[in-house]
């Protein structure tokens, strides 16, 4: 019987070639854009979880309470580990991790700049798995200048020998020795790194590894526990002893699983859900449209239907028959599928920022497609299957078959809400890109236009002075300064007492800047003056702020006045304009002090000048700024523009728009594919009823408008259900954003409009099939 079964849905396939085409294609686009977004959903729930002892790891976040309003950070004080293991006896280990930077490595004549370092307490190796292929982890960072490499890593400089032993000169002063190589990071690791160097290195490059408790908040804090320790019980023992209690916040150390990590820093689990519910919906919107075209071709099979009736078939051997069928189809959609997947993979790993490969030996996998075919394949044919062998056989061999009210109500109802989804779509689409073209262009209250940047070590550090004043000496730079951060990347979790001494801890952010930053980065006045060589008392107990922080404290006319920051009262000379010093996507600015520091900075600016238009011009300028550079340095320089700097958090939502714009895309394709079927069955159910019409005088254009308002119908019920909705989603999605657009009336209008267009060309062909056929063929045998 399967066999037989197996021959007629074959040769349905091969009869009805472009139906069976359409729905093949329809469903194998639904269930491939499924499999990639479910296969991302497993990647971003499998970092952190390749550790051996990845569900006793924790991370501590500092926890921010305004209000309703709470705020993780993932940055804490380095001496939160030292009281996490002395004081709580569930945990048994901790290590402190922080990044050293850009750092220039030499080793013979091969000098590089690394940037993917870590520093890290020798704990690592007890709480972490990193799997050595030389050296030992008992001993690899005992040593103060000894460094763990990477596979690749070592390769990249030692080839094929031992790298065990081999000395590699860092920013061209401090002899590290290679003390073990461990595996390549796996893909699902979080925080990815090259090389591993001792956490108390970076005392030797200027930051502080002791602080107290809420300060610095620079670096990343883990933590061991033992088996079956309950986190929750274990943050209320941390909640009464790390806790800091300020007037507008407050802040304490909560622990975090190690695998929960990512989805916390990256938005946590609202984007899985997001993202599942638009793969769902796809499989959703397909399984429907093969539903509709099913009951479209099922007019041409009632008098099979009809013959299986009278010669005995009952009802549920149909069922089973198109079940089948549908099964069949489904299957080889699902070939399909799997191919459109592999040929779009690359596309889009390079659109979610991931390396995402199928692994068809994981059972897993291969247990969730099989799934995806037997559900979809039952849910996408039974009702079809219901429907056709509920045919009377004297009506389908005499080809009158009628569809009831329930059934139809039904059908509607199905396009309804495939038009729903899409025009819900659409709208999310135009809103996300209007939002991301708005951070985009958003007034940053600075230029970073033209501005060069180089990170300063060794000499040229300590020629600064000598540097700027020969690259001033060419007359297309504008400015130049230095400074500790770039401009759009201060960023601090630090809590300290400033603006005024009452014992409260506040967030501040700050950076060290030279005499002519403003100049520079054309950054604005609110209040008072900058710093300027000509008042020699700058240097001594001068600080300026920017307005948030005055707001914050409340200071009225607060230049000239005395300025409490961190350890004693400054002479607060002026403020600053606000300006976008953090990511420009969810945090405004926040309280900045700009402390002077004329030399030893970390960075220098070189601002081109704005006059200059000739690419070629701005690219020799550029050259000459490397050579001068290049002149007073032995190390190897790293030369960027300010204004390519980007947040992870900025290309992550632009990588989800794309993904929401093709979904979109996809889901448009598949709703027309179902209302093609929907208006291809109606058509030809009103054959009859139009032959009449056009006996009795109607015109083609009449009949046009009846056919076409009956199916536009609908999609204006899809426009009144998806407006209110994608509007209330997209609100809650805003609020995530520091700086937001306002939702225009005119986007719905224009989403609407769209769709009743996309709706009106899909049905065309259908309409304009049945009002110009000739009524004496429908007719011929009433």
């Amino acid at each position: 019987m399967f066999k037989n079964y197996l021959k007629i849905a074959f040769r349905n396939i091969l009869r009805n070639k472009v139906y069976s085409f359409i729905n093949i294609v329809g469903l194998a686009i639904g269930m491939a854009c499924s499999i990639l977004i479910f296969l991302w959903v497993q990647d971003e729930l499998s970092y952190e979880k390749h550790h051996v002892k990845s569900d006793q790891i924790f991370q501590a976040y500092l926890k921010g309470i305004r209000g309703d309003d709470i705020n993780f950070q993932s940055t804490t004080s380095p001496a939160i580990a030292g009281i996490l293991k002395e004081e709580y006896p569930e945990i048994t280990d901790v290590v402190r991790m922080g990044r050293p930077g850009d750092l220039v490595v030499k080793y013979n004549n091969k000098i590089l700049l690394e940037s993917q370092g870590a520093a890290a307490d020798p704990s690592i190796f007890d709480i972490f798995t990193y799997p050595f292929l030389q050296g030992e982890s008992i001993s690899a960072l005992t040593d103060p200048y000894s460094i763990i490499l990477t596979k690749d890593f070592a390769d990249k400089y030692f080839g094929d020998e031992n790298a065990l032993g081999k000395i590699l000169k860092i920013n061209n002063k401090f002899d590290f020795k290679v003390t073990g190589v461990i595996q390549n990071l796996p893909l699902n690791a979080y925080r990815k790194f090259d090389f591993i160097v001792p956490f108390t290195f970076l005392k030797e490059l200027g930051n502080d590894i002791q602080g107290t408790p809420f300060y610095p908040c620079s670096y990343l804090t883990y933590g061991l526990v033992r088996q079956n320790t309950s986190y929750d019980q274990l943050n209320q023992k941390i909640h009464t002893r790390l806790l800091s209690e300020g007037k507008e916040i407050t802040f304490e150390i909560v622990a975090v699983p190690l695998t929960d990590t990512y989805l916390l820093d990256t938005g946590g689990n609202q984007k899985l859900y997001a993202f599942s519910f638009i793969a769902l919906v796809i499989l959703v919107l397909a399984a429907i449209n093969f539903m509709n075209l099913a009951i479209a071709r099922s007019i041409n099979r009632s008098k099979e239907i009809g013959m299986r009736k009278v010669a005995g078939a009952n009802r549920t051997q149909i069922i089973k028959q198109f079940l089948g069928e549908s099964l069949f189809l489904t299957f080889i959609a699902s070939i399909v599928a799997i191919i459109l997947t592999e040929i779009s993979l690359s596309y889009f790993n390079d659109y979610t920022l991931k390396q995402i490969v199928i692994n068809y030996s994981d059972y897993k996998f291969l247990l969730s497609l099989i799934s995806i075919v037997v559900i979809t394949g039952a849910f996408s044919g039974l009702y079809p299957a219901i429907f056709l062998s509920s045919f009377n056989p004297i009506n389908a061999l005499k080809n009158k078959l009628k569809s009831g009210p329930s059934k139809a109500s039904l059908r509607k109802s199905l396009v309804v809400l495939q038009f729903t989804l899409s025009i819900f779509f659409i709208i999310c689409t135009v809103i996300m890109s209007r939002q991301t073209n708005y951070i985009r262009n958003f007034d940053l209250g600075m230029n970073t236009n033209n501005i060069i940047y180089v990170q300063l070590d060794g000499d040229i550090k300590n020629k600064y002075d000598i540097v700027k004043n020969e690259l001033l000496k060419n007359p297309n730079i504008y400015a130049v300064c230095s400074a500790s951060k770039l401009p759009n990347a201060i960023r601090s979790g630090s809590f300290f007492q400033w603006g005024v001494n009452d014992d409260h801890h506040r967030r501040m952010c700050y950076t060290h800047v030279d005499y002519d930053y403003l100049k520079t980065f054309d950054i604005k006045m609110a209040e008072g003056r900058f710093y300027d060589k000509t008042f020699t008392t700058d240097l001594e107990d001068a600080i300026i702020v920017n307005e948030t922080a005055i707001k914050k404290v409340g200071l009225q006319s607060p230049v000239s006045k005395p300025f409490y920051f961190s350890d004693g009262y400054y002479n607060l000379i002026g403020v600053v304009k606000n300006f976008q010093h953090n990511s420009p996507l969810n945090t405004p600015p926040e309280p900045l002090a700009l402390i002077l520091r004329p030399e030893g900075n970390d960075y220098l600016f070189a601002r081109i000048n704005p006059a200059l238009a000739d690419i070629h011009v701005i690219a020799s300028t550029v050259e000459s700024i490397k050579s001068v550079c290049n002149k007073f340095s032995t190390d190897r320089l790293s030369y960027r523009y300010v204004s390519d700097y980007t947040y992870t958090s900025e290309r992550t939502v632009q990588a989800r728009q794309k993904l929401i714009f093709y979904s979109t895309i996809l889901a448009i394709i598949i709703s027309s594919l179902g209302l093609f079927g929907v208006s291809s069955f109606m058509c030809k159910q009103r054959t009859k009823e139009i032959g009449i019409r056009k006996v009795l005088g109607s015109s083609i254009f009449g009949v046009l408008m009846l056919l076409s308002k009956e199916h536009l119908k609908w999609v204006f019920i899809a426009c009144f259900f998806a407006c209110p909705i994608a509007w209330y989603v997209m609100k809650k999605w805003l609020q995530d954003f520091a700086h937001q657009i306002e939702i225009s009336f005119w986007i719905f209008i224009i989403a609407s409009g769209i769709t009743m267009l996309i709706a009106l060309i899909t049905i065309s062909s259908q309409t304009i099939k049945a009002a110009t056929a000739n009524p004496v063929k429908s007719l011929r045998y009433e």
